[in-house]
């Protein structure tokens, strides 16, 4: 062989191999994409660190593949490029970059396949175990301290294999310690971090000293405001001491003595150390008490999340501070210390890019949420209470439609559209798989398609320079709000949080179009039972008279504290329409059945027409986007199925065709109600009308029932429509899992996602006959030009006019609810009646002119 066909085959050789390492090493080209928007110095060095390595890398297998060059072939190729692609300080480098930025979820998922390939190594395969507990027990549940203890447990085996330093061994006691701690297991906890602080003092080292010290002071502090005086006390000595051996950490310390403070009730003393946190956090002085570090601070700060839990407990050392001295100043320093806490929080929910940690964060916001709230409420605030409960709801769901309207503003072509709907419909379907069979190959498929669909999405920043796939989602303030209600509608927005409620309370902000007010609900015990009582009653008919009677003594108790004074109470009478924003366990009950008085049958359905929404700026913004259905009305009643013995619907087909033919619409009945019509049609309709079942419970995947087979949530997630109304006759169609902050992860806001307007959804297991009554009635008053809300509430006072007795019981009419916009779909006929007068007289009074015309 010539040297020039020498030197062109190695020069084949590197392009080929360097092709099939830069498709395979998509995380890290991901990740250097990401980084190229240099938001802050760290970035910036991740991204040198990062492009050097890379850059020696391939210089390296450059070399190697030279030296290799006599015998070429694609299998030395495939195995150079392997190697490249498997090896696990990459994954391992990248779990820890996304933890910085407090994606823990992703940092996770790199932590496990680093583990996957650190099969063999046991000295790295240790350090592993130990990285993925301390990210998984920033997860904060019952469940992930478990498992950060199972990592911790395979830690300790391997330690009997291989020798390890006593640093590691002072870490893996050390940590095990703080994770019993979180299951209330406070002597194991104890235990481990005596055996921690041997080891460090054994070693002699200061920093594990201190270490150790801090974390038993803090397990003095793990029952909080149940705390007693004791170990109140026993907390600041252990905290203390630590301080005399070292200071990496201090600002954790810190915030644990202000705490410590706090219980004792000295507020003074409990903001002075939270201060001190914050300034060693942040790397800078504060002036005094009132201070707050700058946003510009915040923006370039490595530990947001740290930050936003420090200004959590100073808000709270204010608070008491108030309470003590009666200074309303002491309020408005409350509310400028949850105001940056909330910028805090949206600095850290724009880096994400993984779903579940932005739930995550959703539900440590939500409590700052509520706090934000409760200063509102003390302010008498209406304005900025509004606010809170603004961000407390939906946000991710409105964020994700804005972000698929912004791919069509900025000209994505459709291929790319294509590419990517392609790409997350075979992640959901691999998450769907894993969720019934967890297995490694299962979790590397997904891990794999995870990469290709992250590198694309990033990819599109850099192919269509304009699009940015961060975007800041709308709240809309009090004013805004006001010009888009109508004169003869209230509004009730409701704030409940379950997890943080130190106060015992739960807020609203009620708004009409001159007038709006924060209140509170107290004892939240009572109130919760309630609300479950209230729930498990209506969602069955009433056999007896003294059924009857229990449920509209606890219907009526319930409607008096959801509305919790006289004033809230006739300013929702005085208006017909009621739009309830819900939250929490409010989401998975209906208003229309609450009785407005025991004494009789007034349910609030006589008083009020009631439409809900996940959030008044959601319901602003969605109802802007553009629909162009091409057709009217299409209906699916599939009322035999193919599989898992689901039961036949018997009056699903009448159902349909009845309202088909009123409308001059298509119904799909039987075979021809399969997933792939559905699928085919889905975008091409105004509205859409579901009579099947359906099941949102499924925690694994909620699903709709057609034909032949089940429609997934998540592929509704990957599809669009043009609907103005989606009708789900099935049963539970509004229930699902219920996100803190974010809301009812439901078929309902699967629709919503993929475009639609409005939505009609049941809460519990409907009966078929009575839906259908209803359902038809609906169609007929929406066909004669009324509102959404208004035709389902006359068609619920309809059945109730037409049935007694357990029929009548709210079982039966109350299960479905509209959620989202409410105009008519159609001019009424009396509109048209007298448009068609007007075109007569026209043309009677152009005939008479002429006449005159004529004559004259």
């Amino acid at each position: 062989m010539d040297k020039m066909k020498v030197g062109y085959l190695m020069i084949v050789v590197y392009l080929v191999k360097l092709a099939v390492s830069l498709t395979q090493t998509i995380p890290v080209l991901s990740l250097m994409i990401q980084l190229t928007n240099f938001k802050s110095h760290k970035h910036f060095s991740a991204f040198l660190i990062l492009f050097f390595w890379l850059s020696f890398a391939y210089s390296q297998k450059t070399i190697d593949s030279l030296k290799n060059i006599k015998n070429p072939n694609q299998n030395s190729i495939t195995s150079n490029s392997q190697n490249l692609v498997e090896n696990p300080d990459i994954y391992d480098s990248l779990a820890k970059h996304y933890d910085k930025l407090h994606d823990y979820h992703k940092a996770i998922i790199y932590y496990e396949k680093a583990i996957y390939i650190n099969k063999k190594n046991k000295h790295k395969l240790l350090e592993n175990y130990i990285d993925i507990a301390k990210t998984t027990k920033k997860l904060n549940t019952y469940d992930k301290y478990l498992t950060c203890i199972e990592w911790l447990e395979k830690a300790i085996y391997l330690s009997t294999e291989i020798k390890i330093s006593d640093s590691l061994k002072h870490v893996i006691n050390n940590n095990l310690g703080n994770y019993y701690k979180r299951i209330n297991l406070k002597e194991e906890s104890l235990n481990y971090h005596h055996k921690a602080l041997s080891i460090a003092k054994k070693a002699n080292s200061s920093n594990l000293i201190y270490l150790s010290l801090s974390n038993i002071g803090s397990l003095y502090l793990s029952e909080g405001s149940k705390s007693s005086s004791d170990n109140i006390n026993l907390s600041l000595q252990y905290l203390l001491e630590s301080l005399r051996y070292g200071d990496k950490f201090n600002y954790t310390i810190y915030r644990n003595i202000g705490i410590s403070y706090y219980l004792k009730n000295d507020p003074l003393k409990a903001l002075y150390y939270h201060n001190k946190a914050l300034e060693s956090v942040t790397h800078t002085k504060l002036k005094n008490l009132n201070s707050l570090p700058e946003t510009e601070t915040i923006k370039q700060a490595s530990k947001k999340g740290d930050i936003a839990f420090i200004l959590f407990e100073k808000y709270y050392a204010w608070i008491k501070l108030h309470q003590k001295s009666k200074n309303n100043l002491h309020l408005q320093n409350a509310l400028k210390t949850i105001d940056l806490a909330d910028y805090v929080l949206d600095e850290i929910l724009l880096d994400l890019t993984n779903e579940d940690s932005k739930l995550f964060w959703k539900k440590q916001a939500s409590s700052f949420y509520l706090l934000g709230t409760h200063i509102s409420h003390l302010l008498n605030d209406s304005e900025k209470a509004l606010y809170f409960s603004e961000k407390n709801k939906a946000m991710l769901l409105l964020n994700s439609i804005l972000k698929n309207e912004k791919k069509s503003e900025f000209g994505i072509s459709e291929s790319d559209l294509k590419h990517e709907k392609s790409l997350k419909k075979e992640t959901y379907y691999l998450k769907h798989l894993l969720s019934k069979n967890n297995n490694d190959s299962l979790k590397n498929l997904l891990f794999e398609k995870q990469k290709d669909l992250d590198f694309f999405e990033n990819s599109l920043k850099n192919k269509y320079p304009n699009y940015n796939t961060k975007i800041n989602v709308p709240i809309y303030n009090l004013n805004v709000i006001k010009k888009h209600i109508d004169i003869n509608t209230t509004c009730i927005s409701y704030i409940w949080d379950k997890t943080e409620n130190q106060y015992d309370a739960l807020y609203g902000v009620a708004i009409t179009k001159d007038t709006s007010l924060v209140f509170e609900i107290k004892n939240l015990k009572h109130f919760d039972s309630l609300v479950f009582e209230y729930r498990k009653l209506v969602s069955k008919p009433f056999e007896t008279s003294k059924e009857l009677k229990k449920f509209k003594n606890i219907s009526h108790e319930l409607y008096r504290n959801l509305f919790p004074n006289n004033f809230l109470r006739e300013l929702i009478k005085l208006n017909n329409r009621l739009i309830i924003i819900p939250d929490n366990d409010l989401q998975f009950i209906p208003f229309e059945s609450l009785v407005t008085n025991p004494k009789s049958d007034d349910y609030l359905i006589y008083q009020n027409e009631v439409i809900y929404n996940y959030s008044l700026s959601f319901l602003i913004e969605n109802s802007k986007l553009e629909r162009n259905a091409k057709h009217n009305f299409i209906g699916f009643a599939p009322y035999t199925f193919s599989y898992d013995s689901l039961p036949v619907l018997s009056y699903s087909k009448d159902e349909v065709n009845q309202i088909a033919k009123s409308l001059n619409g298509e119904s799909l009945n039987g075979k021809k109600a399969s997933k792939s019509m559905f699928i085919n049609n889905f975008n091409s309709y105004k509205i859409i009308h579901l009579a099947t079942h359906a099941n949102s419970n499924d925690s694994i995947s909620p699903w709709i029932a057609f034909h032949d087979k089940k429609l997934l949530l998540n592929e509704l997630y990957t599809s669009s429509n043009q609907a103005e109304l989606v009708v789900i006759n099935t049963c539970k169609s509004n229930i699902g899992k219920s996100n803190i902050g974010e809301g009812v992860y439901s078929l309902a806001r699967g629709f919503f996602y993929s475009g639609t307007n409005s939505i009609i959804s049941s809460l519990w297991n409907v009966n078929d006959k009575s839906n259908q009554e209803i359902t038809v009635e609906f169609y007929k008053f929406l066909q004669n030009g009324k509102s959404k809300s208004q035709s389902l509430r006359l068609a619920k006072i309809n059945y109730l006019k037409n049935h007694s007795h357990s029929e009548a019981s709210p079982y039966y009419w109350a299960s479905l609810i509209i959620i989202g916009e409410n105009s008519p779909l159609y001019n009424s006929n009396n509109n048209m009646i007298y448009i068609y007068l007007t075109i007569a007289l026209m043309i009677l009074l152009i005939f008479v002119i002429k006449k005159i015309k004529k004559n004259g």
